[in-house]
């Protein structure tokens, strides 16, 4: 029977561990172009995954639905917003470079006495849509609206629904707009989505100052890549 002793990395004598380093050391540095060009491809990956965001109204939809009326609990149980007459939508940006589809989920709860709530959807300023939300029995209607490309220098869509209101009753001085029960936003494009161009170039000079930084203070390449 053959036995082979098994040499560990720290029982090397000084000869062999000076020999390891020269070979460590003489491996092919992965350059900062090489560097850029994985932070790309990860961004492009990342944008694949997330074709679509929705956001139902709740107690974490602060961050989303700006100037609206306190949560209440719907007639069907879930949760529900009044909208004021200019309540604003703070939705994520999924994609850029082709058109997207907001659809809106509202419910028209005014009492049999008033008319119709009209709605007008307004992104930078630009009237995109004005409809009526018709009353069915205080069932949830479903509007969908066609957004342009977007390249805007930003993280979120700020969506502006604008909207008559009312005051219920002499008890209530709330000024009441529409139930809004949930908001989606998604792309049209099935193929390759492409990130918003600043949204690269902001995460390429990120890259490139942590790689000059950690280089700078004496890190290897390696380690620089690793800890970028």
């Amino acid at each position: 029977m053959t036995s082979e002793r098994l040499t560990l990395p720290g029982l090397l004598r000084p000869s062999q561990r000076t020999a390891a380093l020269t070979r460590v050391a003489s491996l092919p540095p992965l350059h900062l172009p090489a560097l850029l060009l994985i932070i790309v491809v990860l961004v492009l990956l990342a944008y694949q995954q997330v074709r679509s965001f929705e956001i139902a109204v709740g107690p974490d939809d602060r961050r989303i639905v700006i100037d609206a009326h306190e949560l209440e609990v719907g007639n069907t149980g879930t949760w529900i917003r009044w909208t004021t007459d200019h309540t604003r939508l703070d939705l994520p940006l999924v994609a850029a470079h082709n058109p997207l589809i907001l659809e809106l989920v509202l419910v028209n709860s005014y009492p049999p006495a008033f008319g119709n709530p009209n709605v007008d959807v307004v992104m930078d300023e630009r009237y995109l849509l004005s409809f009526n939300v018709e009353r069915n029995n205080a069932q949830q209607r479903h509007h969908r609206i066609l957004l342009p490309p977007q390249e805007r220098a930003g993280w979120h869509i700020p969506i502006h629904i604008h909207s008559t209101t009312i005051q219920p009753s002499a008890e209530d001085f709330r000024d009441l707009g529409v139930v809004l029960v949930s908001a989606r936003l998604s792309t049209t494009s099935t193929a390759l989505l492409l990130p918003p161009l600043w949204q690269v170039v902001a995460l390429l000079l990120c890259g490139t100052a942590s790689y000059v930084t950690l280089r700078s203070i004496g890190a290897g390449r390696w380690l620089a890549w690793a800890l970028r």
